[in-house]
C-alpha cells in the first residue's frame, strides 16, 4: 500500500524500478565537493581530505572516474573509492 491506494505485485516492481532509476541517475559528486579517499589499508579515520578538482564523464555521460586535490597533490580515483563528505555548495 502506497498512501491509500493499494498496488499489485507488478505495480509495486514497477514503482521500485522508477525510484531505482531516479536515485542512481543522480550526480555522485560535483566539482567542489569535499570528499575523503578511501584506502583499505588504512583506519578511516586517516583516510585524506580532498576537493573534487575534475569530472572524467564516460562515453556514457556517467561520472566514474575524478580527479581529487589534496594537501600533497592531484590524484584520479574512480567514484567507488571516494567517500563526499560535503556538497560543493555548503563550503
Amino acid at each position: 500500500m502506497v498512501g491509500d491506494a493499494l498496488l499489485t505485485y507488478e505495480e509495486f516492481a514497477t514503482l521500485l524500478t522508477q525510484i531505482e532509476a531516479i536515485l542512481n541517475s543522480r550526480p555522485l559528486t560535483e566539482l567542489g565537493d569535499v570528499v575523503l579517499i578511501k584506502d583499505e589499508v588504512t583506519p578511516c579515520a586517516r583516510w585524506p581530505m580532498a576537493r573534487v578538482s575534475q569530472l572524467h564523464p564516460g562515453r556514457d555521460g556517467l561520472v566514474r572516474v575524478v580527479t581529487v586535490t589534496t594537501a600533497k597533490g592531484s590524484y584520479k580515483r574512480p567514484v567507488v573509492k571516494i567517500v563526499k563528505l560535503i556538497d560543493h555548495e555548503e563550503c
